[in-house]
């Protein structure tokens, strides 16, 4: 038989060809083989393996029989296989569904178990792709964000999504630079309180003299920063703080900020860590919305009495600090961090290293795969300057003389940087237990002007949760003792400009090339909102119980006279951030009362950009707490915040005279303030005060204000719950998603007021009431999760709920955020409420957010003047000396005098002089010399001359100066400039000529200080939006302000005018605002004269306090005006003025606005201009410091705002055309807040536009009445005078648009809960819209059944009467009008028509004698050439036609 044999050296299965035309070394088939491939003499030749066969089961080793691996990876280098099982085979994440990664050695047939859990949300329905670098193995399954374990790791590593995601967690809060500690007040007096202790009742062990303490328990509740009192002690310490605790046994031993003689068995309490100066700040009152301490008073720690554990506050402004019997009131104790080291020697930094640097400083993790989370925020820029930036002593005088502050240096040589840890520092490292896996912290450091990042030090948590370290492993902050000590090291440019990691939100395929890892298909970003809701203003800082920048940056303001465009950007917990998003609101609203500077009394919020304007001096409340009759007590009532109002500020009003102070301060009723002035005063009814004070000592400096509208929101709505992550659009929703989208549960305090019963929190357990609008389903549930305290959010672990009673019982694996105790009282008839959330938790949802500012105004200068001259110095008049007493002289060189007695001494007489009088012509004379003899002199002439005896001759000193121009007083000022002031007001010498001396600038100028009223002084200037411009620049000679150019008193004006400085002529560019000018009552000379303006209102009210007054006609500067002197005629204005020249009666003046102080009485004083700021280029937002979690700030938005929110159900019935005036159009509806709670006191302030935006206010009215107790609302018809004749409403052809009416709502808070006490207006402005309705065309009559008519007649056929068949159709408006009917012909002999506009039917033909039957439509809302949107008609009117 014929054999045939081959080989298989090519190793390839054919398939496509027949098998007798297979060639040599191919193959048609093969199963459980393999081609040799060894170098010996059977190469080529087909060898047998084996095949699979199953040597494991997972399900039989595991007992999940349920589960279906949906993944592997083999590691053939370690004879290994990573297997991914999950339970779950829908889409959707199914709580409960197991989830495994295990790890199988075959050769051992091992199957060990590396990873389970919930949070891996495996899907059978999302395959798992996975690759291995060393011991890392990635994988990533287009159904979660790449991630990646450590496969030498045990079982229990790996928990949390935080763990496993190749993104890291990104920290998202600065650095805090304030030290904080909490409280609860006893009791208090006006200027005392007793604080609660936190320990009490606990034993010492001996009694010794030294910094060391032994109790007799062991207390693990002690921190550091304690304070300590209560004790008994041979010598009564003032002040002693706990440094350290260690608990030993069953002791615990102290070390104490200072040694102490300690009586045996002595008795002490801990209370809480405040400092001496510590800032005290209160928490709301529950009743009001306002801090039980207002922000006004400024009260601080003054001193302790650890006996009687008494703490004494004092504050700036002399008030009373606290409300007499307060009581459970927490307090906050509040100090910055940095702080300056002089004084103490044994501090070891270096006390210049910060003296002349900006610095901020920020954070980031170190992992325990080696990688690094991104940097954290930044703080703000650390810097107090030295005299905490105040002008002392003979400081005014040196800005002016050296044009540098010298004392403007950082004055901060100590931080301490609290560091935000995202757990307990004993729950981070890389223990099983560790929550994060960090295993060490970086501190940076930046300076302003540097493009580098530093690291001031790395610490290890290791270090922090050593056995004996129990100040820090119980804590989730780690405190960094910076000290004023240069970087270790500085971060490559890759770290300091990575913003985020930009690892794939999803993806679905990876690979690996070297050691890099390569994900495909994936998607690298979240889909943000498009806009937020949110408005932004300016105000002051304020510092309360949830706003400390204050403290925290005492001397960091908003720049002034700046746009910023304010941007909000999202945030994942693994710093994948959005871009800049921007608020949708484009309208301006107003809110107040917010702050009582006049500036900015009226906050203004727009969208997203804002202007800062600077700010005005005076602070202006209203009075409408006036007493009666006369009284030197002043009651107004208290706004949100107040100022600061010291001792001895002036108060100006209508009825108070010129110059009352306040002299103390005194009680007064709730909602009130008061004090004692130095006079009696008589006040009538409401007027407007005026606090005229140096307000600058006082002036907390600026913040942006930024009001969200409505909670952040994102994604989309499963199962009825909105935010969780949408596959369409790429929104990745919430990381915390709230149950019952926002507000799930509402939390109560039953009781009878003021017997409240408060939710409590106890060992990590919540107990509280539900109310009974909150459904079942929104009640917080076992695996939901509530806010925390040490850690984001804790796990609800069990849970208690009685229906009946409604009481909530929830224990979580963690401290509960105090936030769901806090609840506050709605109204006076209704419980105290909280609004509170549970969460479930989506991992890659937006997580935090950040603010970031777009503001391009950057470099400026301030420039330090010795004065602002206004106007031109003096000159010196020409010198002309007149003789009458001359001897005859005839033809001489000559002239002789007998005796001197002239008007003059002879030395007065001086060489170069000119000659004039008894006739002569030019050329006149000049003096050449003078001869004095014993009784006569002689003056030597230049040429001859005839004079006669006794003539009346005229000695003129020649002029040697150029003439100032005349009329610039007010439109010039002139100011030196010394040392560098020359380049902060540069030359522009960029087109000059060769011999050109003065020099054009064109340097754009803010006024900031200048010298007014008096010589010596200045005050603060507020320039608004208007510069002035340095026109010129030349020196003293050549801007002819020598000596000898101008008088001594010019000389006086100009500071060094000896040393020929620069002069810069100013364009200050300030006109009188009344050019015709202003008659004036006689004024007399005096600092503090009365001048009575008999000018017009309108005149007057250009007046203001440092203007000029001057004569309309020669110029004559009279004085200032100081401020104004109230009177009782509108017509005329007192104003007390600074009066160098009396002003005679009936003289009329000009009354200008000008900065810096006349010729006459100008004296060099300090005076400063700010530059114009440089335009940045670089078109970018900057990172703030102001970071929280989303989460929070929604919740805040719908508790925190305490004014109308929503309005209950309204419904419109009844607005239609046919509406007669004063008819009710809606039901009854009240303001509620966001909780869905009535604002029982309120008003309303209704203005409505139609579509076209015209205000149609006038066409409704709003009725208030009261139900139940709560002031409800309901809209009317206006009433109409000539609603029969002239229809209030008619719906016409554009109907459809312009009469949808939209009522916007501005509803006020106009009583606190309770009587009398303090409270805020919050106002709101709701709007909503209704449509005015249609109704159909109808008769008033009833229509004709036949109309007679004649063969031959043509023409309109009339009914009886001779009227319109049609007439008595109307559009169905009240009043009955035919406005906009349309008359439309359906069927009949087209020998009958209809007129469109008015309904005449006419005959237009002759026709035979019959009856004709007519068909008919009427419409309304017609134009005259197309039916409106909305049109109705009447579908057909038959009508017969007899013809005889």
């Amino acid at each position: 038989m014929a054999e045939i044999k081959n080989s298989f050296l090519k190793s390839k299965m054919n398939k496509d060809l027949d098998d007798r035309l297979i060639p040599n070394g191919e193959y048609r088939d093969a199963q459980n083989i393999s081609v040799g491939k060894s170098e010996d003499d059977d190469i080529g030749a087909l060898e047998t393996i084996l095949g699979n066969v199953a040597i494991a089961n997972i399900g039989n080793n595991t007992g999940d029989i349920d589960s279906k691996c949906i993944g592997y990876f083999a590691d053939e280098a370690r004879g290994e296989f990573y297997l991914f099982y999950t339970q779950n085979i829908l889409t959707s994440i199914v709580p409960g569904k197991k989830n495994y990664i295990y790890k199988f050695n075959p050769s051992a047939n091992l199957i060990t178990k590396l990873v389970e859990g919930d949070f891996l949300n495996f899907s059978t329905q999302s395959a798992i792709q996975c690759v291995l670098i060393e011991d890392l193995l990635f994988f990533t399954d287009n159904r979660n964000q790449p991630r990646k374990i450590n496969i030498s790791k045990s079982l229990g590593y790996y928990t949390t999504e935080d763990q496993i995601s190749v993104a890291k967690y990104a920290p998202y809060q600065p650095i805090s630079m304030i030290k904080e500690a909490t409280g609860n007040i006893l009791s208090s007096t006006a200027t005392t309180f007793v604080i609660e202790a936190i320990l009490t009742g606990i034993t010492s062990v001996a009694g010794t003299f030294d910094q060391a303490l032994v109790l007799s328990t062991a207390e693990p509740t002690i921190k550091p920063g304690m304070v300590i009192g209560g004790f008994i002690a041979s010598t009564s310490p003032t002040f002693v703080t706990v440094l350290s605790a260690q608990i030993t046994g069953s002791t615990t031993s102290i070390t104490l900020s200072s040694s102490q003689d300690w009586a045996s068995g002595a008795t002490i309490s801990f209370y809480p860590g405040f400092e001496m100066l510590s800032s005290i700040i209160s928490e709301k009152n529950p009743s009001t919305g306002l801090e039980y301490i207002p922000f006004e008073i400024a009260a601080y720690v003054s001193n302790w009495i650890p006996s009687t554990a008494t703490i004494s506050a004092d504050n700036l402004g002399g008030q009373s600090v606290f409300p007499v019997g307060m009581a459970n009131v927490k307090v906050a104790f509040l100090k910055s961090t940095m702080t300056n080291q002089s004084n103490n020697p044994t501090w070891p930094g270096d006390p210049d290293y910060l003296e002349d640097k900006f610095v901020r400083f920020s954070y980031r993790f170190q992992f325990d795969d080696g990688e690094y989370s991104i940097i954290a925020p930044y703080t703000q820029i650390a810097f107090i300057p030295r005299q905490e930036g105040y002008f002392t002593q003979d400081n005014e005088n040196d800005a002016y003389r050296t044009t540098i502050l010298d004392w403007m240096e950082n004055n901060v040589q100590n931080i301490e940087l609290i560091i935000p840890l995202p757990d307990k520092a004993i729950n981070l490292g890389t223990e099983n237990s560790s929550t994060y896996k960090i295993t060490g912290i970086d501190i940076i450091y930046k300076e302003a002007d540097s493009i580098a990042t530093r690291v001031l030090d790395s610490i290890p948590i290791a270090s922090l949760n050593c056995s004996d370290c129990s100040s820090t492993k119980d804590i989730n902050y780690y405190v960094y003792d910076f000290q004023s000590r240069k970087p270790y090291k500085t971060l490559p440019t890759s770290q300091t400009t990575r913003v985020y990691d930009i690892t794939p939100t999803k993806a679905k395929a990876i690979e690996t090339s070297g050691n890099r890892v390569i994900y495909g298909n994936f998607f690298n970003q979240h889909t943000p909102p498009t806009s937020l809701n949110y408005q932004i203003g300016v105000n002051r800082k304020r510092t309360t119980y949830s706003s400390r920048d204050y403290i925290e940056y005492p001397n960091h303001t908003l720049k002034q006279n700046r746009n910023y465009q304010v941007g909000v950007i999202l945030s994942d917990k693994f710093g994948r951030q959005s871009s800049v998003i921007l608020s949708s609101v484009e309208e301006t609203t107003t809110q107040k009362p917010y702050s009582v500077y006049t500036d900015d009394w009226d906050v203004i919020y727009g969208g997203s950009t804002v202007y800062a304007p600077y700010r005005s001096e005076f602070i202006s409340v209203s009075n409408s707490a006036s007493p009666g009759g006369t009284s030197n007590i002043l009651t107004i009532d208290i706004v949100d915040p107040m100022p600061i109002i010291p001792i001895g500020t002036y108060v100006i009003g209508v009825g108070i005279p010129y110059s009352t102070r306040i002299e103390s301060n005194t009680t007064a009723a709730p909602g009130t303030k008061a004090w004692v002035l130095d006079r009696a005063i008589s006040i009538q009814g409401d007027i407007e005060i005026y606090f005229q004070s140096d307000q600058s000592l006082y002036w907390p400096g600026n913040t942006l204000l930024m009001s969200f509208n409505s909670p952040i929101t994102s994604g989309t709505v499963v199962n009825g719950v909105a935010n969780h992550p949408s596959e369409t659009t790429g929104e990745p929703g919430l990381y915390a998603v709230p149950i019952g989208n926002g507000i799930g549960f509402r939390i109560v305090a039953g009781g009878t007021y003021p017997n409240w019963v408060y939710p409590t929190i106890v060992n990590n357990i919540l107990t509280c009431q539900i109310d009974t609008i909150t459904p079942d389903s929104n009640i917080p549930s076992t695996n939901q999760y509530l806010r925390g305290v040490e850690t984001d959010y804790v796990k609800i672990t069990s849970r208690s709920w009685n229906s009946v009673t409604r009481i909530l019982i929830l224990t979580c694996d963690g401290p509960i955020n105090e936030y769901y105790t806090s609840v506050v009282q709605r109204g006076a008839n209704q419980p105290f409420i909280n609004g509170a959330s549970s969460y479930t938790i989506n991992p890659t949802g937006w997580y935090s957010y950040k603010i970031v500012v777009r503001q391009q105004e950057q470099e400026y200068y301030n420039v330090y003047l010795p004065g602002i001259l206004n106007g031109y110095p003096e000159q010196p008049s020409p010198t002309v000396i007149t003789t009458t007493n001359n001897l005859n002289t005839n033809g001489g060189t000559s002239i002789l005098y007998s005796g001197a007695t002239y008007s003059g001494n002879a030395e007065f007489v001086t060489s170069g002089m000119r000659l004039s009088g008894a006739a002569l012509i030019d050329p006149l004379p000049i003096v050449l010399g003078i001869g004095q003899g014993a009784s006569n002199f002689e003056v030597f002439l230049n040429q001859s001359v005839v004079v006669p005896v006794n003539s009346t001759l005229n000695y003129t000193k020649l002029k040697t100066w150029g003439t100032f121009p005349s009329g610039e007083d007010g439109r010039i000022a002139n100011v030196v400039l010394l040392n560098d002031n020359i380049n902060k007001v540069p030359r522009d010498l960029t087109e000059v000529g060769p011999d050109q001396k003065q020099f054009r600038s064109s340097v754009q100028l803010f006024a900031r200080v200048s010298n007014v009223i008096d010589a010596e002084t200045n005050a603060q200037w507020f320039p608004g939006i208007k510069t002035n411009t340095a026109v010129s620049i030349s020196t003293a000679n050549e801007s002819n302000m020598t000596i000898d150019d101008i008088t001594e008193l010019g000389d006086s004006n100009l500071y060094q005018i000896d040393t020929n400085p620069l002069i810069s002529r100013v364009s200050i560019g300030l006109i009188s605002p009344s050019s015709a000018g202003i008659t004036v009552a006689a004024t007399p000379v005096g600092s503090l004269s009365t001048l009575t303006s008999q000018g017009s209102a309108a005149q007057n009210s250009f007046i203001l306090p440092k203007m000029f007054i001057k004569n309309k006609a020669d110029g004559t500067f009279y004085g200032i005006v100081k401020s104004k002197a109230p009177g009782t005629n509108p017509e005329n204005a007192d104003w007390i003025c600074n009066i160098i020249t009396a002003i005679p009666a009936g003289t009329i003046v000009l009354i200008t606005s000008q900065i810096g102080l006349p010729t006459e009485i100008m004296k060099p004083y300090l005076a400063i201009y700010e530059t114009e700021a440089v335009e940045s280029l670089l078109d970018l937002y900057w990172e703030t410091s102001s970071s929280e979690l989303i989460s929070d700030l929604n919740s805040d938005v719908l508790n925190d705002y305490n004014g109308a929110a929503q309005f209950s159900n309204i419904i419109f019935t009844g607005f239609n055309e046919a509406v007669n005036s004063d008819t009710y159009i809606s039901n009854s509806f009240s303001p509620q807040d966001s909780l869905g709670v009535y604002l029982e006191h309120t008003s309303i302030n209704m203005k409505v536009l139609d579509g076209n935006g015209r205000n149609s206010t006038g066409k409704f009215q709003l009725e208030v009445t009261s139900l139940a107790g709560v002031i409800t609302y309901r809209i009317k018809t206006a009433i109409f005078a000539n609603a029969a004749t002239v229809p209030p409403f008619i719906y016409t052809h554009d109907s459809s648009v312009s009469d949808v009416y939209t009522f916007y709502m501005e509803v006020v808070i106009t009583e606190g809960v309770t009587s009398g006490a303090d409270f805020e207006t919050n106002p709101n402005t709701l709007s909503f819209q209704t449509a005015l309705g249609n109704i159909i065309p109808s008769s008033t009559g009833s229509n004709p059944v036949s109309i007679p008519s004649t063969t031959d007649f043509i023409g309109e056929i009339l009914y009886v009467g001779n009227s319109n068949i049609f007439s008595g159709y109307t559009n169905g408006a009240y009043g009955q009008s035919n406005i906009g009917l349309q008359w439309e012909k359906l069927s009949g002999s087209s020998a009958f028509s209809i007129n469109a506009y008015t309904g005449a039917l006419s005959k237009n033909e002759v026709v035979a004698a019959g009856t004709y039957s007519l068909s008919y439509t009427v419409h309304d809302a017609w134009n005259g050439s197309d039916l409106g949107v909305g049109s109705l008609k009447v579908s057909q009117v038959s009508v017969q036609v007899v013809i005889t």
